[in-house]
């Protein structure tokens, strides 16, 4: 198979994965743990984004997840992308991320106990590529790049576009129509 064809095979396999977990966010969330769906989410999320040339580091360093924050989506976390690769790069999940640490993630989950912090984070992801993801309410409103939210005990999520278009990052159309989308965040 030509490389072509592999990419279009993989892209559609990573689109049915995609909406597999959407529609599992649709369900009730007592069926799945809401952070472990959210892992879930994370996870398949940077199958549709692409970070911009040189904007990675150089394989073999890792794909890093940073998690800032209290929040039980880390340990999902941890094992939903064991032994993956994203973008060609293993994945490390790293709990407890300080704000002098930031600009080291390439993807940031932002917990709600963060919130006390949230302007000077989104001070430091501003114009950057660093996917943020957060699961609070109005913090899509605020500069998050992606937010989750549970409506009638439903995952689903928001994205703020005028912020993916700041940051440099490029999301995939399949991830906008899956999505509520909001913005525009000043600045």
């Amino acid at each position: 198979m030509s490389r072509g064809v592999v990419r279009r095979v993989l892209l559609v396999a990573s689109v049915a994965l995609l909406c597999g977990a959407w529609a599992v966010g649709q369900s009730q969330l007592t069926a799945v743990p809401e952070y472990e769906l959210k892992a879930e989410f994370v996870g398949r999320f940077t199958l549709f984004v692409d970070w911009p040339p040189g904007s990675l580091p150089a394989p073999p360093a890792p794909f890093v997840i940073g998690v800032i924050g209290d929040s039980p989506v880390a340990g999902y976390l941890e094992k939903r992308v064991a032994g993956e690769l994203v973008k060609d790069r293993p994945v490390v999940v790293r709990e407890g991320v300080e704000l002098d640490e930031v600009g080291q993630c390439q993807l940031l989950f932002i917990s709600s106990s963060a919130e006390a912090s949230l302007e000077r984070i989104l001070e430091l992801t501003k114009d950057r590529p660093i996917l943020t993801v957060a699961d609070s309410e109005g913090f899509a409103e605020r500069g998050v790049l992606i937010n989750f939210l549970v409506l009638d005990r439903h995952v689903h999520f928001e994205i703020n576009e005028s912020a993916v278009d700041r940051s440099g990052l490029r999301f995939g159309s399949k991830l906008y129509r899956l999505a509520r989308l909001v913005g525009p965040q000043a600045g």
